[in-house]
């Protein structure tokens, strides 16, 4: 059955959210001057919200 373009726009929507929360993480883990002390600064609320949206997105996929 064909996608609808506004279930399209969402599920790109969510792509995109996927997309900007991994390259976040991925920048705060892969920084060559960040020490351990650094990781126990990152705010939960950061966190809580990337894991939400790898979450979406995976709801997405399998959809």
């Amino acid at each position: 059955m064909p996608m609808s373009v506004k279930s399209a726009k969402n599920q790109l929507s969510l792509l995109a959210s996927f997309g900007a929360s991994y390259q976040k993480y991925i920048r705060k883990i892969t920084d060559p001057v960040a020490l351990d002390e650094d990781y126990e600064h990152i705010d939960s609320c950061d966190l809580d919200e990337m894991d939400i949206q790898w979450q979406m997105a995976m709801i997405s996929i399998r959809a």
